[in-house]
């Protein structure tokens, strides 16, 4: 028996893909990152206005960029690879 790891979206995950796939320009995706660290997007949006990085973060504000998020909203948590986990272990009702 093998265990897959599933690996899902984080916030820079997301909008680094969603940017690509809408042909943006690497230095518009530099900016949006700044500030951005380990959080789902739901996470970092919640948080928008409480930290400090995030507040000073421009490219992440704005009607443009609403409509941006809000695509990168919908692939927030999906997975994105499942590769197999060699120490894994099963538990579960019976054998």
């Amino acid at each position: 028996m093998q265990t897959l790891t599933i690996s899902t979206y984080k916030a820079r995950g997301v909008i680094r893909d969603v940017a690509k796939a809408l042909g943006m320009l690497s230095g518009q995706v530099e900016e949006m990152l700044q500030g951005v660290r380990w959080a789902s997007l739901s996470d970092l949006l919640e948080l928008r206005d409480a930290l400090p990085e995030l507040r000073s973060n421009s490219a992440l504000r704005g009607p443009q960029a609403e409509r941006f998020l809000d695509l990168c909203r919908r692939l927030d948590g999906f997975p994105t690879g499942l590769s197999v986990h060699l120490g894994g272990l099963v538990i579960g009702p019976g054998r």
